[in-house]
């Protein structure tokens, strides 16, 4: 029997749809993830999402993770002097490192001056800021007995193997409409690694205050090991709240 031309055109284009099509375990089809994906499957998150078991997924599918909320690196500084104390040095690891005189117990103290951790321990901060440097976004400033020390500045210097610094003053400026007296925030970006000191400007008598770092930027340089990209960025805590602006009638 002659088959029609007809016929014979829709089998030629069946069999032509079916081997473009063909799923199998050597990964013919780009859409299956097959067992002979070049690229391990994670199970940490992030950009390496975990797909399923047998290797990757497409890159079209792949969809970029969302920012981790900022959670601050908090400590409190307490003078328990009766005077004024100037130019007091946080951080500095480099040349104050964890362990060495005026460390105990993971806090630090020097000339009256203690410094603790809020949530780690201060050690701890200054420990991960010489292995994985940060990029500070806000710092959130509050007294908890002196309400003038929230206007003392900062002042943040970062020191290389040149011998060249630069310093970046953080002051506090009350805002003319706001009520509390005794929190502040400055949103000036910097980062603090191990040569990176940041200098109290004035601690006043026997002050304590609470200094809330807002990190926007992370790098830890062992996410590379694991094929990961090192810089973790987060997302803006929202400290300073936007009123809507009326714009009058339309």
């Amino acid at each position: 029997m002659r088959t029609s031309k007809y016929v014979t055109s829709y089998l030629n284009q069946t069999r032509q749809s079916n081997a473009a099509n063909q799923m199998n375990f050597t990964g013919r089809d780009s859409r299956y993830a097959n067992m002979t994906g070049s690229n391990m499957s994670r199970f940490t998150g992030g950009a390496g999402s975990y797909f399923n078991a047998a290797g990757t997924a497409p890159a079209a599918t792949a969809v970029a993770p969302a920012a981790t909320p900022s959670h601050p690196y908090a400590i409190t500084v307490s003078n328990s002097n009766a005077s004024a104390v100037t130019n007091f040095i946080l951080f500095n690891g480099n040349v104050t490192p964890p362990g060495s005189t005026g460390w105990s117990g993971g806090n630090y103290s020097s000339g009256g001056v203690t410094v603790t951790g809020v949530y780690t321990t201060y050690q701890t901060l200054v420990s991960q800021s010489m292995t994985q440097p940060f990029t500070i976004g806000s710092t959130y400033v509050s007294a908890i007995n002196v309400n003038a020390q929230v206007q003392q500045a900062l002042t943040v210097n970062t020191t290389d193997a040149s011998g060249m610094t630069q310093g970046v003053p953080i002051p506090f400026l009350k805002d003319p409409y706001q009520n509390q007296p005794d929190t502040l925030v400055n949103n000036t970006p910097y980062r603090i690694d191990g040569t990176t000191s940041v200098t109290i400007t004035t601690i006043l008598p026997n002050a304590v205050v609470t200094y809330q770092f807002f990190p926007a930027q992370n790098i830890n340089p062992a996410s590379q090991f694991m094929g990961l990209d090192p810089n973790r960025y987060y997302q803006n805590p929202g400290l300073i709240r936007v009123l809507p602006v009326a714009t009058g009638a339309q």
